[in-house]
């Protein structure tokens, strides 16, 4: 994902193209997000939502984040519900 952040226009496209990607990719997903910097709302409903559309079949592993969005995670508490990864090749490893 090259986006500085993930809100409407973003989560929509996050919910759509993702999706159909994911599913070609047997549900496996690696998403990396080190450029996002603001993660309004909506974008972390998508996050959620594609989170679910994954499993059970496969998962939605998100890597690459940065402090802010870190926090951002923690007090949602999300932390808990998405897989995270620290970069790329771990983010892969989840899948083997």
């Amino acid at each position: 994902m090259h986006c500085e952040k993930l809100a409407e226009r973003e989560a929509h496209f996050l919910q759509t193209e993702l999706a159909t990607a994911a599913k070609t990719g047997g549900w496996k997903l690696a998403l990396d997000v080190s450029e996002v910097m603001l993660l309004a709302s909506v974008g972390l409903g998508a996050l959620v939502t594609l989170n679910k559309e994954c499993l059970p079949a496969g998962k939605l592993v998100v890597f690459g984040i940065v402090d802010e969005i870190r926090e951002v995670l923690r007090i949602t508490r999300l932390e808990r519900v998405l897989t995270i990864a620290k970069d790329k090749d771990a983010a892969l490893k989840t899948f083997a």
